[in-house]
Formats: C-alpha cells, structure tokens, sequence
C-alpha cells in the first residue's frame, strides 16, 4: 500500500486494517518507501498500549466488530458504563422504587448496543426491547433520557483516547 494513502488513514483504521476476517497474507510487505510495513502484531500493540481497560475493550469491539454480549471486552465496557450510570442516578435520584444497579446495567446495555449497531428505536420499543420495566416510557423519556447521552459521550472520549494512544504509538513506530 502507498505509504501517503497509509497516513491518511485514520487511526482506528490504521489498526483495524489487517485485523478483520480476510484471507491471510503471511507474506512481510514492503511500504513505498522501502520500510517494513507494520505487522498485525504492531497493531495489536497499538491496542495493547492503551491504558484504561474499558477504552481498550471498546478499542477492540471497533477492531475486531464482535459486538455479541458474551465477549470479555463486550462485558468490560458494559460493567465500565453502568458503574458511570450509576453514580449519576445515586446523586440524582432522591426516591428510589426499584433497584437502581439493575436499572444503570440495563440502560447500559441497551445505549451500547444502539451505538455499535446505528439501530433506531422508540422510547417504548427501546425499553420493551431491553425489558426495562422500572420506569413508563413518558417517565423515562422525562427524567433518565439524559443517561442514553452520558453513554454517547463517554464512548465519543473513549474514541478520542484510543485515537490519542494509537497516534502515539504509529509515531514511535516510523521513529524506531
């Protein structure tokens, strides 16, 4: 590949590049401009160079496009956003008349999954959808709508991050 189409791409392509399913090249390639290219294994230590667990978890569902739930980075980034959630809805929610763990979990699930599949629902196709029975739907969309938001961007800092730590390594990389 032409080393100038190499830098235009974006990090999270640059390490996703020879990591999806495709046939295997075991074959060491040569860059144009005479240097090795980078290996699949110097891009899984671009992941690995990643410090915080649940941004290189959500860095290897972008990599890798396994967004079944049974994965340990599904569940790593899972756990990550309702421990989030949760703390906002401790400091926000006064009465409490379910249990507000479960419920953080559920809103968790239900915005990671939305995220990673572009999938548009209703506010009441959403919760039946995720068996969210705590709250009606006119309450949710009035009082924990905001929580959906917090999800969002924590996953667009995550992005960010994992764009930061990938830059940082490909730059030691070309100096090395």
């Amino acid at each position: 590949m032409n080393a100038a189409v190499v830098d235009k791409l974006s990090n999270l392509e640059w390490v996703g590049q020879q990591m999806r399913a495709k046939t295997a090249n075991y074959e060491a390639s040569i860059m144009s401009t005479g240097d090795k290219a980078p290996t699949w294994e110097e891009r899984c230590g671009a992941i690995a160079s990643i410090e915080d667990p649940a941004t290189k978890a959500y860095c290897e569902l972008l990599v890798w496009g396994d967004y079944r739930d049974n994965t340990l980075a599904y569940h790593t980034l899972e756990k990550y956003l309702a421990g989030l959630l949760l703390a906002q809805l401790k400091k926000e929610v006064k009465r409490v008349r379910f249990n507000l763990e479960s419920f953080a979990l559920k809103i968790a699930k239900m915005t990671l999954f939305l995220n990673l599949r572009d999938v548009d629902f209703n506010t009441e196709q959403k919760l039946k959808f995720f068996s969210i029975v705590e709250v009606k739907p006119r309450t949710y969309r009035e009082h924990y709508a905001y929580l959906e938001f917090m999800v969002a961007i924590a996953l667009e800092d995550m992005q960010d991050e994992i764009d930061f730590y990938v830059d940082l390594y490909r730059k030691n990389i070309r100096n090395s």
